[in-house]
């Protein structure tokens, strides 16, 4: 016996009601069609199986698969089929929309159970499918036009959870895996392979489908009979008025010959005593002709009860086909009953969700509007240090700058109550942030609330006045002449660098200038002006290069105190940039939250 399965979208207003043979749906086909299409007496017969991990109705299971699938994809599923134009060829092809449930209906054999789909089960898990039921269904089925027996439609209905609920895409199955999928199957339930499309070019039906085929097929099959007898009883009745016409001419040759007999004299009157003692050719037509019209009467009464016999086989297939086209157009009316029934109550949800997105949005655009009005409201150091918080917290670098801190420090240090103010700008800045971001903000709030950022300030500020000091001794002790930066050369450009209060014009070689430009390009680096300074100060010797403890781990270091006798202008350049960013750090410029 073989078998096969192929998944189609499950209807799942109908499947439940049907799979469990409830009592509302045995009753809706009595009120019908006046009786059922399945044998209400096996009905004991059937197995019913059901995934405790999907308690729930069919229906509300959808629902739920719509929001995972929402939350994991970020787009709604996408349940209706639409249609596609190739822009270059101009065809249309049908995109089929989203079945988040599937159902299968295998044959199987009449002792099935539940436990024989384990290996099928463990298959479709394999796959990111999972079972949802399992229905064998034993009470399906036809009578025998020839044996009078019930021919039981044994099958199974499978329905399963088409989504990965890792990614709340549907599972995409291969042509191997298909293959494979129906061999997995027939081995787990102990029968033989069902031969593959791709031999037999015929696809696969689910059960309302293969019913009409079958009705089809009957229906074809009646014609073709009855187009069989019709050509025999043509036959029949030709062969019948064959033998009228024999009977006739016979009739007439035994009048004509009777007629010559008796104008002959006596030979005539021989034959004629011996028609009367039932002697000579007259009687042997005589009894020939009995012998044909005893035949002609006989053959209606043959020709009727053959016809009798033939119709009562037709009725009994006419009225089978008949029962199964009826079956067939009842579950077509079911299922198209509760097909508009549910896109009624869809369009109705999509209408009523419709709605409630509108009025959110007009809330958020409301509250949005009382927002920036109460924030224009808010005096301009409480706007500043807002969108300084909130440029940190949403910015994928954790570096909280001096251009940060100097707005947040302002509002927080001009109120008399400081925790109270910082509480505040947490409030705030909070419509704007996400919990991870809120957290952020609030560490580095707390920070300038505690004064951390100036006590840090403050120790730079007094490593950077020693290494000035150091290195204005170190100038001062130094016997090695330096170059005269304060005359103009050829090859070189003028540079203002400000130092120990006032600003001072050097003159320093066009690939020094070169290299600052581009280590402190001024739309990338916020501080582009003060390292640019520094640098250009140890370029010309106003003071030694310093490394503070913070930047490094730890110690002072005098590693590049003067300019190497090998270095170039362009190497003492970048040596010189490096240490300006080792003394003053660089800080990425970064846009305000408006």
């Amino acid at each position: 016996m073989k078998t096969g399965i192929k998944f189609k979208p499950c209807n799942v207003g109908t499947a439940e009601v049907h799979n469990r043979r409830e009592q509302k749906y045995i009753d809706a086909i009595n009120r019908k069609y006046g009786k059922t299409y399945f044998w209400t007496e096996r009905t004991q017969l059937n197995e019913s199986w059901r995934n405790p991990d999907y308690a729930d109705s069919l229906s509300d299971t959808l629902e739920q698969l719509k929001v995972l699938v929402k939350q994991k994809t970020g787009r709604a599923m996408q349940m209706k089929s639409h249609e596609r134009v190739d822009r270059k060829t101009g065809k249309v092809k049908v995109i089929a929309g989203s079945s988040a449930i599937r159902e299968g209906c295998p044959p199987i054999k009449p002792d099935t159970t539940i436990e024989d789909f384990a290996e099928f089960n463990a298959w479709l898990a394999s796959k990111n499918i999972t079972l949802i039921s399992i229905d064998l269904h034993r009470d399906e089925g036809h009578i025998d036009e020839y044996s009078d027996e019930l021919k039981v439609n044994n099958h199974a209905h499978i329905i399963v959870d088409w989504i990965d609920h890792q990614t709340g895409k549907s599972v995409k199955l291969s042509k191997a895996d298909c293959e494979e999928m129906q061999t997995v199957l027939a081995r787990s339930l102990g029968m033989e392979r069902g031969t593959p499309k791709q031999d037999t070019g015929i696809e696969g039906l689910n059960a309302i489908e293969y019913k009409e085929k079958m009705a089809q097929q009957h229906y074809q099959e009646l014609q073709q009979k009855n187009a069989s007898l019709e050509i025999d009883n043509t036959a029949k009745q030709q062969q019948r008025d064959q033998l009228d016409a024999e009977i006739k001419e016979k009739t007439k040759k035994a009048n004509r010959e009777n007629g010559s007999k008796i104008l002959e004299g006596g030979a005539a009157i021989g034959n004629t005593v011996a028609h009367l003692f039932g002697k000579g050719k007259y009687a042997q037509l005589e009894a020939e002709n009995e012998r044909l019209q005893a035949k002609i009467n006989e053959f209606p009464i043959l020709v009727n009860q053959e016809a009798k016999k033939l119709t009562k086989i037709l009725s009994a297939k006419l009225e089978n086909a008949n029962k199964a086209n009826e079956n067939a157009k009842f579950q077509y009316d079911l299922l198209r009953m509760k097909y508009d029934s549910l896109m009624i109550a869809k369009d109705a949800q999509e209408e009523k969700l419709q709605k409630i997105i509108d009025e959110k949005d007009y809330e958020i655009r409301h509250i949005e509007a009382r927002l920036q009005t109460f924030l224009k409201g808010l005096e301009e150091k409480c706007q500043n240090a807002i969108s300084a918080i909130v440029d940190y917290a949403t910015s994928i670098f954790d570096i909280f700058t001096h251009e940060h801190y100097v707005p947040v420090r302002d509002y927080i240090s001009a109120s008399p109550n400081k925790e109270k103010s910082a509480n505040m700008l947490l409030f705030f800045t909070q419509l704007w942030l996400t919990g991870e971001q809120q957290e952020r903000a609030k560490d580095k709030v707390q920070k300038v609330l505690n004064g951390y950022y100036e006590r840090k300030q403050t120790k730079k500020h007094e490593q950077r006045a020693v290494a000035e000091t150091q290195a204005k001794e170190n100038i001062r002790t130094e016997t090695r002449s330096l170059p005269d930066y304060r005359q103009p050369r050829t090859g070189y450009v003028p540079i203002d660098i400000f130092h120990d209060g006032e600003t001072e014009r050097f003159y320093v070689p066009a690939a020094a200038k070169k290299v600052w430009n581009e280590e402190f390009y001024y739309r990338f680096t916020a501080n582009s002006d003060e390292l640019t300074n520094m640098a250009a100060a140890i370029f010309v010797g106003l003071f030694l290069a310093q490394t503070t403890s913070e930047n490094v781990g730890g110690g002072t270091s005098n590693d590049m105190p003067w300019r190497d006798k090998d270095d170039d202008d362009e190497r003492w350049a970048r040596r010189c940039a490096a240490a300006a960013c080792q003394v003053l750090g660089k800080h990425p410029k970064r846009g305000r939250c408006r």
